[in-house]
């Protein structure tokens, strides 16, 4: 089945009182790979971006915020948790999405929805290494220095998601690139402060990102957060 076929766009959506029009119909192909390297001079990871701004990327599935929102609401008709879980690719493509979306964008309910569904991702030696060749750590990284709200607490429970289901991989073995996603989320030397061992490090750097995570759900800033936020506790 192809979850991204542009056909099922045509029509409009109201989504929590926002509507997705048929303009965003217009994408007419189907989405290539998502694994491709991002260009050596991109500013996709400055830690000076916009909040406000979508930051867009040379893949047609980012060059706008509209085809982007276009994708994901082909996701959001067409998926169902039934037929399994998702790709690698696919539940990148939604986390990269609300990576660089602004927290305002129509999207981002959408993108919420979806991982609501996928949850929790398969951590396998695909999915790790899509996620590097993506630079999608890099954006998660940045999204923890976020100003706005939405943005920095979903960066922070993804990280933290991330971490723990690297951290179970390592325990058992099952996975060989466990230790290189930790190694991107939480880079370490022997001159890093804290725990001499690499396993320990990311231990704590988790431990300390999940009580900050705790504290922003209870903090909320007044905004009533999707659900996706404490289901997401169950794993983390």
């Amino acid at each position: 089945m192809n979850l991204l076929n542009p056909g099922n766009l045509m029509g409009s959506k109201k989504r929590r009182g926002k509507e997705v029009d048929n303009s965003l119909g217009q994408t007419q192909s189907p989405p290539p790979n998502l694994e491709h390297k991002p260009p050596p001079n991109s500013t996709e990871t400055d830690k000076g971006a916009h909040d406000n701004d979508f930051i867009a990327d040379k893949h047609e599935m980012f060059a706008s915020e509209s085809a982007c929102t276009a994708y994901l609401v082909v996701l959001d008709r067409t998926y169902h948790p039934s037929i399994g879980k998702p790709s690698a690719q696919i539940y990148l493509f939604v986390v990269e999405a609300l990576c660089r979306a602004p927290s305002k964008s129509v999207l981002v309910p959408i993108a919420h929805d979806l991982l609501l569904k996928f949850h929790p991702p398969e951590l396998t030696d695909q999915f790790v290494g899509a996620l590097l060749q993506r630079n999608i750590h890099s954006l998660l990284i940045n999204g923890l220095l976020s100003q706005e709200f939405l943005k920095q607490l979903f960066t922070t429970g993804q990280v933290i998601l991330l971490a723990q289901l690297a951290l179970q991989s390592v325990d058992s073995g099952s996975n060989s690139r466990a230790t290189d996603l930790l190694s991107a989320l939480f880079p370490w030397n022997s001159d890093s402060p804290g725990p001499s061992q690499p396993t320990h490090w990311w231990r704590a750097e988790k431990d300390r990102l999940f009580k900050q995570y705790n504290a922003m759900l209870a903090e909320d800033q007044g905004q009533s957060v999707h659900e996706y936020f404490t289901a997401l506790l169950t794993c983390i």
